[in-house]
Formats: structure tokens, C-alpha cells, sequence
């Protein structure tokens, strides 16, 4: 890596399986051994903003805050049937420093918008 130190990681790895899904679910327990992802069961197709807001929660207590709306509305719906969700959030002191006078590009928004990122 071309860090010096993390001053933060924070990181959270889990997987949601509609009620509906049995079969996905012994699936979902399996990804346990393989990418240390903890499966739940969860009513994702019936109550897709519930099912949001249980996500985004878990994600913002597990990255103490860092992170506040990982999903964005409308994400779940009533054909959900699985969320695999693999948060990181890392904070550290890169070993060379962006010039941040000649790094101008944008940071691209899932909703198709850029927006201009700090590099101090």
C-alpha cells in the first residue's frame, strides 16, 4: 500500500437474504467462512424501506458514524432478493501528499452527478 499509517479502519461485511430465499440463505452462511460476511435474514421484497433503513443503520453504527445513508432510497424493492454489503471506511497519511492544485478531477456521485473532492 502507499500509506504511511491508518489512522482509521473501519470496515463491515455482511449479507441480507429475503425471507422468501431459503435456498440464498444457506448460501449467505456459507460467504461467512469465505469473505468473514454474516448472513441475516430480512424482509427485503415486502418491506424494502425498512429492510433500507435497517442497512444504513447497521452501516453507520459499524463505521461509527462515518458513513450515514450507504444506500441510497429507492435501492431495495420489492424484487430484492439478496444485499451483499462490503463497507470500508479508511482514513490514513499517504507516504506522498496530492498537490492539490494539480489534482482536479471529480469524484463521481452514484447518482450521476461530480462532485470536487478535498485531497488535504
Amino acid at each position: 500500500m502507499n500509506f504511511l499509517n491508518s489512522k482509521t479502519t473501519l470496515k463491515d461485511n455482511f449479507i441480507v437474504v429475503d425471507e422468501s430465499q431459503g435456498a440464498l440463505f444457506s448460501f449467505g452462511e456459507r460467504l461467512n467462512s469465505s469473505l468473514q460476511a454474516t448472513a441475516f435474514r430480512g424482509n427485503l421484497s415486502t418491506e424494502p424501506e425498512k429492510s433500507l433503513y435497517s442497512i444504513n443503520k447497521r452501516v453507520n453504527k459499524k463505521t461509527f458514524g462515518k458513513i450515514d445513508k450507504f444506500l441510497p432510497p429507492g435501492s431495495i424493492n420489492q424484487d430484492t432478493a439478496l444485499v451483499l454489503v462490503n463497507v470500508l471506511y479508511f482514513n490514513a497519511t499517504w507516504k506522498k501528499g496530492f498537490d492539490k492544485n494539480l489534482h482536479t478531477e471529480s469524484f463521481s456521485l452514484q447518482n450521476s452527478k461530480d462532485r470536487k473532492i478535498s485531497t488535504e
